[in-house]
């Protein structure tokens, strides 16, 4: 989970990047002009900056080695519809880190977002692993393993299986889950505890029947008491 400040103009766009991002368990915030991104950034500390490259009839890359020389751990990722090779070498030499043409695929965007990411000094923890049966995570790296085979998780999936795998065989509410994962008591998305416990569900069972083994980690559904991590044998 990253502090995310967002640049952009347009109401809708913005709100689809604030509603997608949140669901993906960063916590966001909005600037929509220049002058309202600086103050946010001294104020917000954000871990990346994701930045509309025109704002108005003003070109926001010219601030961004400005903010690059007060704020250098600041990772910024540029939105622009000028998409010609010219122009996004002239970004990155400007202090950009990375450059998305629009119209882009918002998953190719959160990839980005989590490559960038990992660039990001990480925190020193005492435990290197987490485990439950063949079920084991590396949370400082965000990396998981079922049945020795590594899993490929987005970030908010990743959150979500180490609080299953921290409090396993015990039943998790629907509002316990929002509130450690998406430090929120309240749902802003339909169902979406229930689509990324689907997801995670899918993920696990796929791996389990590619090696033809018989024990599979399950999150159970507890009808009217939310949901539990068990190992089937």
């Amino acid at each position: 989970m990253a502090t995310l400040l967002i640049l952009e103009d347009e109401p809708k766009l913005a709100r689809f990047l604030l509603r997608g991002l949140s669901a993906e368990g960063h916590q966001c915030h909005h600037a929509s002009s220049i002058s309202e991104m600086s103050e946010m950034i001294k104020s917000v500390s954000p871990d990346l900056a994701l930045i509309d490259r025109m704002i108005g009839t003003d070109d926001s890359l010219y601030s961004v080695g400005m903010w690059r020389k007060r704020h250098p751990s600041l990772l910024f990722l540029m939105l622009t519809a000028l998409g010609d090779t010219e122009e996004r070498i002239e970004g990155l030499r400007l202090g950009a880190d990375d450059y998305l043409s629009k119209p882009f695929d918002f998953d190719e965007l959160l990839a980005r977002i989590d490559a960038l990411l990992r660039r990001l000094p990480t925190k020193q923890s005492c435990q290197d692993y987490v485990q439950y049966h063949q079920l084991k995570l590396e949370p400082i790296k965000q990396r998981v393993w079922l049945h020795n085979h590594e899993l490929t998780l987005t970030t908010l999936e990743f959150l979500l299986l180490k609080f299953f795998i921290e409090h396993s065989e015990t039943v998790l509410s629907r509002e316990r889950i929002l509130s450690q994962v998406w430090s929120t008591q309240s749902d802003p998305l339909t169902n979406v505890v229930d689509v990324y416990i689907n997801r995670l569900r899918k993920k696990m069972a796929e791996q389990s029947s590619a090696i033809n083994s018989a024990d599979a980690p399950i999150i159970e559904t507890m009808r009217g008491r939310g949901y539990r991590l068990i190992y089937s044998q």
